[in-house]
């Protein structure tokens, strides 16, 4: 028997205890083809040939069709005493949001399968019911986060334009950017197999069981990544060259006519993208200062560099530089505190080869971030540079006979970072460059 898309279990409501079912979609039967910087899936591969309209992202929120509470797909467990102080605020839920919770549901279509309408009212309600609790630690803010960042990509789906590559044009902005990671990538595991190549030629059995391990780690690291954007190569180059689709009636615009109506209801109600995108990264930071994410080092690190997109993804560059050093001590403090307790095990005699294979992989996965989070430093710098490309040419003609430091000196008053600055300094510094046009020609797009 052919399986199908979609598996349905029966489960047990947190709230009011009844059974109900839970629709998610086959794991075996799909593959991902790529993810945006957020995690956002571009694509999936269906596989044996299966056609099917199910959007497997679409089923991560769960919504029981009694009481209308909602949670996420993967955490419904109503042993869960993380769901304690939203289970009472449930209990005790307004009118007002009740009706809230009424509206949204009446948006979802009676049928197995969820439409991007029904996808976004079900995560809106797991919104609500996750933000009912009182403000404070009550609130579980990674849960928050994780659902309103998931319907910022409902949202996107919904505004994104189709993509087609006309003849002879440039090719579309995910094209290239998807061309560049890949060329990224594959720089970065050609440098990881080199570094491998070179302790191969003189093994030992120090290297064996010491540096040449996390590196072995390190070049899988790389090739899943390598596979990864390939996927997502693929899948751009297929969207670039698929024919616009004709227009049809927008459907969302009765899901924005029903939203708007909801939100005298609940003025916080996000309705876009970008709202959803500022929700989940206050929610995100919340959590990585106040709540224990920020001592596991991993999960700390995924935390820090996914505030991280958020920030650049909304234009707060400033914060996102901050952001790019916090990661890089929060990865080398922890580096240096795995290497000194590995050192005192080894002294002390206590050091297992499994317990040193684990320390050593953790390392190389922070150090990875590490170097990470100073390519996304250079990212942003670029981006700041773009950003203030008018105004510092206009700062550096009014200054084009004072000293090299003076002009800099002016630039850094007038509020430019200094890593723009440093961006800027080997082209301030060569005199064959200032005659007419070269300060046009130093922000020319390379």
């Amino acid at each position: 028997m052919a399986e199908e898309p979609l598996l349905v279990k029966l489960i047990r409501c947190p709230a009011c205890e009844q059974l109900a079912p839970l629709r998610q979609a086959n794991p075996r039967l799909y593959t991902v083809l790529g993810r945006e910087s957020d995690r956002h899936v571009t694509g999936y591969r269906w596989l044996h040939g299966i056609t099917t309209r199910v959007q497997p992202h679409h089923y991560r929120m769960w919504q029981c069709p009694k009481c209308l509470f909602a949670d996420l797909a993967e955490r419904v467990d109503p042993a869960d005493p993380g769901l304690d102080a939203a289970r009472q605020a449930f209990r005790d839920i307004s009118i007002e949001k009740r009706m809230v919770l009424d509206s949204l549901r009446e948006l979802v279509a009676p049928s197995p399968e969820l439409d991007p309408q029904g996808a976004i009212a079900i995560h809106l309600a797991g919104l609500l019911v996750t933000s009912l609790a009182p403000p404070g630690r009550t609130v579980d803010h990674s849960r928050l986060g994780l659902i309103a960042l998931r319907l910022a990509w409902l949202y996107r789906e919904q505004e994104g334009p189709a993509l087609r590559a006309e003849p002879g044009a440039e090719p579309p902005a995910p094209l290239a950017e998807a061309t560049e990671r890949l060329i990224q990538v594959l720089a970065e595991a050609d440098s990881a197999v080199q570094d491998l190549r070179q302790l191969a030629e003189a093994p030992s059995e120090e290297t064996v069981g010491g540096p040449c391990r996390p590196l072995v780690e390190l070049v899988a690291v790389r090739l899943e990544a390598l596979q990864t954007e390939v996927a997502a190569l693929q899948m751009a180059m297929v969207q670039a060259g698929a024919p616009t689709a004709p227009a049809e009636p927008d459907a969302s615009s009765g899901l924005v006519r029903a939203l708007q109506a909801l939100t005298p209801l609940w003025p916080d109600l996000p309705r876009d993208e970008r709202q959803s995108l500022r929700l989940a990264l206050e929610a995100f930071e919340y959590s990585y200062q106040y709540e224990d994410v920020g001592e596991h080092a991993e999960h700390g690190a995924a935390q820090l560099n996914l505030i991280l997109d958020l920030l650049i993804r909304l234009g707060e560059l400033e914060r996102a530089l901050d952001w790019t050093l916090q990661i890089s001590k929060q990865a080398g403090d922890t580096v240096a505190d795995l290497q000194r307790r590995m050192a005192e095990a080894k002294a002390t005699q206590t050091l297992s080869g499994n317990d040193a294979t684990a320390i050593q992989r953790r390392i190389a996965a922070l150090n990875l971030s590490q170097r990470r989070a100073g390519e996304r430093r250079r990212e942003i710098l670029e981006l700041l540079l773009a950003r203030d490309r008018d105004r510092i040419q206009d700062l550096l003609a009014q200054t084009p006979q004072l000293p090299l430091q003076e002009r800099l000196q002016a630039l850094r008053a007038a509020g430019i970072q200094d890593g723009v600055l440093a961006l800027l300094t080997p082209e301030l510094g060569e005199p064959a460059k200032e005659g007419a046009g070269w300060i046009r020609g130093l922000f020319r797009p390379r």
